[in-house]
């Protein structure tokens, strides 16, 4: 077994000028600042904020739009809708004609 390997796991192979930071030892150490752990913690609270607002949003919109309708308003439901709009072409998705905001979609939904 190489010295890479260790219980069938193999150890990643990084470029000697890869440009990452061993805690100041090895190749490559030199050409780097050291780490600002105060701007790296102001960065990550910045981008927790930016994803829980996307978050919300999205469970803001999930209330009102129908959770089979994609971005492009096509029907991506495997059952029957009456809100599906089907094309004369049948390879096509059916097109979704709820109105995202003014829709209580599950009662649309076809249920045997």
């Amino acid at each position: 077994m190489s010295s890479g390997q260790k219980n069938g796991h193999h150890k990643p192979v990084i470029p000697a000028k890869a440009g990452i930071q061993r805690g100041g030892h090895g190749e490559g150490s030199r050409d780097q600042p050291p780490l600002d752990v105060e701007a790296a913690r102001k960065s990550m609270a910045r981008m927790a904020n930016i994803f829980a607002d996307i978050a919300q949003h999205a469970e803001d919109s999930s209330l009102t739009r129908c959770p089979y309708k994609d971005a492009r308003s096509r029907c991506t439901a495997k059952f029957g809708c009456s809100n599906q709009h089907f094309t004369k072409n049948p390879l096509n998705p059916p097109i979704c004609t709820a109105k995202d905001g003014d829709l209580d979609y599950r009662s649309a939904w076809e249920i045997d």
